[in-house]
């Protein structure tokens, strides 16, 4: 059995988020043995998605920070 590592980008996270939708987001970092965050976006996303309490409170956050940065992405290209 191998060690699954997954590195993160925030262009990875918003290309998923925009094809697949939140949900894919959360199934692509949790199966992974362990994350590798390549930038302070994907670092933060994770920390926030590691916080204990409420989990519709936590999806929520999540999602509007990963669209808010997809936005911002957009705006640049």
């Amino acid at each position: 059995m191998g060690f699954h590592k997954r590195w993160l980008d925030e262009e990875q996270i918003c290309k998923r988020y925009q094809r697949e939708g939140m949900q894919s987001v959360l199934d692509w970092i949790n199966s992974a043995d362990a994350i590798i965050s390549t930038d302070q976006f994907s670092m933060d996303l994770t920390e926030l998605l590691e916080l204990p309490g409420d989990k519709i409170q936590i999806w929520n956050r999540a999602s509007e920070m990963i669209s808010t940065r997809c936005l911002e992405i957009d705006r640049k290209s």
